[in-house]
Order: C-alpha cells, then sequence, then structure tokens
C-alpha cells in the first residue's frame, strides 16, 4: 500500500520518539524524503555501514527538490534538507555532548528529526544510541532537542527498545508479495559448507539465466566478501552478464551504477554482502541464506563465523524482487531460523565500549 504521509507525520510530531516498521528496507528509503519534503525538516539519517550510506546518498540526490549530502571519512559535510551518517559517526557526535554522566548543551540544533536506521540489526553503536537519547530524555528539562525515529523491520517490536513506542509505531507494509523459490537441500554455513552452497547456487543462477528474460535484473546474496570474490569468478564464465559488486567498499561511482535497469545484450547483476542496501529495479533474489559475523573467542578475541541469518533479514532481502526469491535452504530449514537478529552485545568483546561509555561517565549497566 501507499505510504500515508499525512499519518506518518502527524505521528512523528506528536511523539519525542516514534518507531516505522518497514517489510522492505526500500520502503524506509522514503522516509527521510517524506520528513523533508512535506514538513521542511532537517533530517539527520544514520545507518550501520558506510555502504548504505553512500549507496543511499546516491539516490537520494536525484531528487532536486531536496539537498543532501553524506559525512565523508574527514568528517566533512554540507548543510542540507538530508545528511546521511554511520551510527558511529553519530554515536561520537552524541558523545560529545555529555560530561560525567549528564548532558551538557542547552540544545541540539544539528537537525530537526534524527532517523536512526537499521535499529533491528542491534548493533553496539545504535544500542548506545538510543540509550543515550533516553538520558537525555530522562533530564532534559528545558533542553531542545530533535525528534528520534527509529527505522526497524522487525514485525513484532523488540522489547529491548529503551522506549515505549507501543503508541507510537508506523506500519508500512509492501505494495507486492514475492514469489518464494526453496532449494532442495540444505547447506550448513560452514567453510566446507559454503564452498558446495555456492556451487550449488551457481548451478541454479546459471540454470535461472538460461531461462530468463535478459532484462531481468538479478541480486545475489553471498555470505563474505571472499565468497563474492568467489561466485564472481564462476559467473564471469557466463555469456551476456554484467557484473556490479557491493561491498564495505562501496565507492560514490559504482553506487551510482547500483540501480544500472539494463545493459544492451547483457544482464545486470549485482552480487553483494549487505543485508540492507536498497537496490532498485531488482526482479530476481538469489539469497545464500547467511552471512559472515564476528563473534568473540574465549580469550576475547574476534573470529568470523558463518551463520544463518534471521527470518526478519531473509524477509528483507525477498522483498527487493519484484518476480521471485530463490533461497538457498528448503522451506523447513527456513521454519527454523530465529526471528530476529543476534544483537552486536551478545556476541562481541565489550571491553572497550564500556570503557567508552564510563569515560563519559554513565553506569553502563544501565544500557
Amino acid at each position: 500500500m501507499a505510504i500515508n504521509d499525512t499519518q506518518l507525520l502527524k505521528l512523528v510530531r506528536a511523539n519525542e520518539v516514534s518507531c516505522v516498521v518497514t517489510e522492505s528496507f526500500e520502503n524506509s528509503v522514503e522516509i527521510p524524503k517524506i520528513l523533508s519534503k512535506k514538513d521542511g525538516a532537517r533530517i539527520w539519517c544514520s545507518f550501520p555501514d558506510n555502504t548504505t550510506v553512500i549507496s543511499l546518498y546516491t539516490r537520494l540526490k536525484n531528487f532536486k527538490s531536496i539537498s543532501v549530502d553524506y559525512v565523508k571519512q574527514d568528517n566533512t559535510y554540507n548543510d542540507s534538507s538530508i545528511v546521511l551518517s554511520t551510527s558511529l559517526y553519530l554515536k561520537k557526535k552524541l558523545m560529545g555532548y555529555f560530561d560525567n554522566g549528564r548532558f551538557q548543551k542547552s540544545s541540539i540544533d544539528f537537525c530537526d528529526i534524527i532517523v536512526l536506521g537499521g535499529t533491528s540489526l542491534w548493533t553496539l553503536d545504535n544500542t548506545i544510541i538510543m540509550n543515550m537519547w533516553k538520558c537525555i530524555l530522562d533530564t532534559k528539562n528545558d533542553i531542545e532537542i530533535p525528534r528520534l525515529v527509529l527505522s526497524a523491520f522487525n514485525l513484532e517490536l523488540d522489547t529491548n527498545i529503551p522506549f515505549d513506542v507501543s503508541q507510537s509505531y508506523f506500519y508500512i507494509e509492501s505494495e507486492q508479495k514475492t514469489q518464494v523459490k526453496y532449494h532442495l537441500i540444505d547447506r550448513y554455513p560452514s567453510p566446507s559448507g559454503s564452498r558446495e552452497l555456492l556451487g550449488d547456487m551457481f548451478d541454479v543462477v546459471k540454470q535461472k539465466h538460461s531461462e530468463d528474460n535478459l532484462d531481468m535484473k538479478y541480486l545475489i546474496y553471498c555470505p563474505s566478501f571472499k565468497d563474492v570474490v568467489i561466485f564472481s569468478s564462476k559467473l564471469k564464465n557466463l555469456d551476456n552478464i554484467h557484473m556490479i559488486f557491493l561491498t564495505k567498499d562501496l565507492d560514490e561511482k559504482t553506487a551510482g551504477n547500483l540501480n544500472t535497469r539494463k545493459k544492451k545484450g547483457k544482464r545486470v547483476v549485482v552480487i553483494s554482502t549487505s543485508s540492507l542496501i536498497p537496490v532498485q529495479d531488482v526482479d530476481v533474489v538469489f539469497d545464500c541464506m547467511s552471512e559472515s559475523l564476528e563473534y568473540k573467542t574465549s580469550n576475547d578475541s574476534i573470529k568470523m563465523k558463518n551463520v544463518y541469518i534471521s527470518k526478519s533479514i531473509a524477509e528483507q532481502r525477498c522483498n527487493v524482487a519484484s518476480k521471485y526469491c530463490y533461497r538457498m535452504c528448503t522451506e523447513e530449514k527456513y521454519r527454523s531460523f530465529k526471528s530476529q537478529h543476534l544483537a552486536e552485545s551478545k556476541r562481541l568483546p565489550l571491553t572497550k565500549t564500556f570503557l567508552d561509555i564510563i569515560d563519559k561517565g554513565f553506569n553502563p549497566s544501565k544500557f
């Protein structure tokens, strides 16, 4: 269904903190546009990774009715209708307002509305931002602060959100239901299983490539950058393929090409390691159903581990496609997936995070 602009604006204006729940990350792209264009508000929009920031910037800058910029690596940006940044940058920016656990400014005036993207991924940065914001709300008195909008994609609101948003959430349903196809066998997301999985997925893509119209755009999810390299080396042996890579090293030029719809005589294929990037005009998604995440070891070092994605992430990936999504697992295995993403606080070392919090006078146990 179409987004009810009036209802969304009314909700955001009426609440210090609100939550927008979307079945498709593509729909969440509309949130800063609506808030800026319809309300004339200055929007600060943050996401967990820089790849999403740059790709979204290349999308929004095509709208002449709004001005947009993003925070560069040297922390420079131009004041605009919409400013995009990583969650890490926003966290550091907000921490600069605190000393000895107390908010030290009379106002927060760099924007009118903060849109916190990727809330459902439960990164440490977003977790700290939300807890700092709760500290501001609890002690703000006459402080002028922006509205906070949480952009989430879990259909069930996460009870760990440190705000009561039971009466201030806005639900955006996906306009179409993508056809879902499942694989006949399961490959466990281990190093050895990953090689077998990539082999299976290549066979599926090769078969569909011979059957589907060349105008149909593909988006292929691989667990890690290493797997992207392996899979692309297989894919380049197929005829009539134009590949675009979507990794953490994404630059503006490549991001601008992401939304390429057609390439004369060739199929556009985007190969990605990300869960969030809103790629336009995708007809088919091939989903590996796993991702490479960092986990702490017994001595607090970090190792990478391939694990199954959550159902909520699987739905986000699926809803990018307009025709069909091919999931590289059986339907029975999919039913056993966890509904939500595992929070970073449950799988990463917390020592440095705690030290940063304590340095600003906060009690980590209250976060």
